[in-house]
């Protein structure tokens, strides 16, 4: 094997770095997901549910079935 008959050849770079927009995209991504993952539930007030359908009772469909 003779080193000296090889030709010299050029590299390209085939995976360049990401670009600045990119980059402050995926931060922003992470903060988001950072914000959700340390969210703490104490800090949410407490509320009260109120029904305001209720189903009918078995006398109002006894009733709607006769008339």
């Amino acid at each position: 094997f003779d080193s000296s008959q090889l030709k010299h050849t050029e590299t390209q770079e085939k995976n360049p770095l990401p670009d600045k927009d990119a980059i402050e995209a995926e931060k922003e991504k992470n903060k988001f997901l950072n914000g959700i993952e340390n969210f703490d539930p104490t800090k949410l007030k407490h509320t009260e549910t109120c029904e305001k359908n209720p189903l009918p009772t078995k006398d109002v469909i006894e009733q709607e079935k006769s008339a």
